[in-house]
């Protein structure tokens, strides 16, 4: 990792800052000499008096981060990377370098959301998506690394630093050997001596592979057998520790079952199981169901016809203009969202939301995406989250009312509701809502009046002729 972050310090030393003259042009000029030298407190100096000469100078703050960060001082560094990022909200470099500072420092989830405002601003970089790769890695999902890691060299087949991470990804987490040896030899003919290090590391991983395959041919029927009993009896040990609710030792053996004997299907069976059911972790049980399905086709537990479901967004072609991505994932969720396909929708919204944070509708629509799979929480977050962006989008409150309703929160129900009304009297489904929220508190003379108010101001739509045909009946 720190072999990783020097070599990227060292590319930025070639980023001149272009467009000025005189006194300031030197000291900069002069900074970065000595930043090339690893003189960076003398660096510093020069840069701060810069910095006096044009105090809005979004490349000097990046350069001051760096030195501070070479000189060991994560918080200097990132208040300089901050203050370079409010100057210049369009340049992706100081995103990078605060998550990378941050990745230093094993704090895994500020890195990821660093280089994910990184990957918004320059969404095609095989350099970004190789960095989320290795967050993805450090937290220990190989699947998502590997994910990042494909996009990169989508972009750029021939990008060393993500064949390198495939095959460490496929190396270390032993998954599927075939994938790691051919990283492994890919890497290996691109890298021409140019790490040694790496390279010796990759040269390891190969000989245990072939050493593995080698030791996969020459194993007995008795030792394939000594090995399954032994998956097997840490499944059941497994199991046994669930039920004593002691869920860190429980994963912990299904961990050792599946190492034990990789072509026990049954242990990521049990594993899948384990996350969905005791975790409640469906996103993870569903990651390692796709694994047992690519790696058991034949088991009867894997559905006929089984393919890896293909991102609704797979295929889009994006620009440079992040407005433009945003558009096209919203276009996409809204096809989805029409044709019911709710999960598709949800990664569209998502995606629109990440190309344009500020995007109302994209968070409106991923909140009515939530509430039709009846996922009340996520929905309330989304339609919160909408009216941070416009706390005047009435329907947006209108639906957070009815997911409030729904999750049995009726006092929130009923103040959403009252504010939708204070902010427009006629506006008929407030009344409706607030009626349900009534009728389910057990309030009936106030359920009924809201009721006839929603019937008067809209008498012609179909949920007012079921409600006067209700009323009509009292």
């Amino acid at each position: 990792m720190k072999k990783q972050i020097n070599c990227l310090f060292m590319t930025c030393l070639c980023m001149l800052i272009a467009g000025c003259s005189g006194s300031y042009s030197s000291l900069t000029d002069n900074a970065l000499q000595k930043m090339e030298k690893q003189e960076y407190n003398t660096a510093i100096k020069d840069l701060i008096k810069a910095q006096k000469i044009a105090p809005n100078s979004a490349e000097v703050y990046l350069n001051l981060g760096l030195c501070y960060w070479k000189l060991g001082e994560p918080e200097k560094a990132n208040q300089m990377l901050s203050k370079a990022m409010e100057l210049n909200q369009t340049d992706s470099q100081a995103y990078l370098y605060c998550g990378i500072i941050y990745l230093e420092q094993d704090l895994l989830v500020p890195a990821m959301s660093a280089f994910k405002n990184a990957s918004r601003l320059k969404p095609n970089s095989p350099e970004i998506f190789t960095w989320l790769a290795i967050v993805e890695m450090e937290s220990k999902d190989p699947i998502a690394s590997s994910l990042y890691l494909k996009q990169a060299l989508s972009i750029d087949p021939k990008y060393k630093p993500a064949i390198y991470n495939l095959a460490v990804v496929y190396s270390t987490f032993g998954d599927n050997p075939k994938e790691a040896e051919k990283y492994c030899q890919e890497y290996l003919q691109l890298a021409n001596g140019g790490d040694a290090q790496k390279e010796l590391k990759i040269r390891t991983f190969l000989q245990q592979i072939i050493k593995n395959n080698s030791a996969e041919l020459n194993t007995t029927p008795q030792e394939k057998t000594a090995k399954r009993e032994k998956s097997d009896s840490l499944i059941r040990q497994a199991k046994h520790a669930t039920e004593n609710a002691n869920y860190d030792s429980a994963i912990v053996l299904l961990d050792q079952a599946v190492n034990t004997d990789p072509s026990n299907p049954d242990a990521l069976w049990e594993k899948a199981a384990f996350y969905k059911e005791e975790l409640g972790d469906n996103l993870e049980s569903e990651k390692i169901m796709n694994l047992f399905y690519s790696k058991f086709p034949a088991d009867k537990r894997t559905p006929k016809n089984y393919s890896v479901k293909k991102s609704p967004l797979e295929n889009i072609d994006w620009h440079e203009d992040n407005s433009k991505n945003a558009e096209l994932a919203f276009s996409k969720g809204l096809e989805c969202y029409r044709r019911g396909q709710l999960d598709d929708a949800i990664e569209c919204y998502k995606k629109a939301l990440f190309f344009s944070p500020t995007d109302k509708l994209a968070a409106y629509n991923l909140g009515l995406a939530y509430k039709s799979k009846l996922d009340y929480n996520n929905a309330e977050k989304a339609f919160q989250t909408t009216l941070k962006l416009d706390p005047n989008m009435i329907e947006a409150k209108t639906m957070l009312a009815v997911v409030y309703r729904m999750q049995k929160k009726y006092l929130n129900a009923e103040k959403t509701l009252n504010k939708v009304i204070e902010q427009n009297p006629n506006y008929a489904k407030a009344y409706l809502y607030l009626g349900y929220v009534y009728q389910d508190k057990g309030e009936a003379q106030k359920s009924v009046e809201y009721f006839k108010k929603f019937v008067e101001l809209e008498p012609n739509s179909a949920a007012s002729k079921k409600i006067k045909a209700w009323l009509d009946t009292l």
